[in-house]
């Protein structure tokens, strides 16, 4: 694995900094985090720190539109 140098994270990120860039509350964090481990999207690890790891799934994932984007999509596109 590659560790993790700040301008080339090559999808790795420390765990800490994470948190920091998505804003999120711990109980959306921790849910959040939760998700996407579940569905072998990241993969967590210890190096110096905890880090964390697009994998290939998390990558194709970001590629398609999910249900959630769909319908949000849908009810802007129909906003009067």
């Amino acid at each position: 694995m590659n560790t993790y140098t700040k301008g080339q994270r090559n999808g790795l990120i420390s765990l800490s900094q994470l948190k920091k860039e998505t804003g999120l509350d711990k109980d959306e964090f921790n849910f959040a985090l939760g998700f996407n481990k579940k569905n072998n999207f990241i993969k967590i690890f210890k190096e110096k720190e905890t880090m964390v790891k697009i994998t290939k799934k998390g990558l194709e994932y970001c590629d398609k539109e999910s249900s959630i984007e769909k319908q949000l999509r849908i009810l802007s596109e129909n906003n009067a």
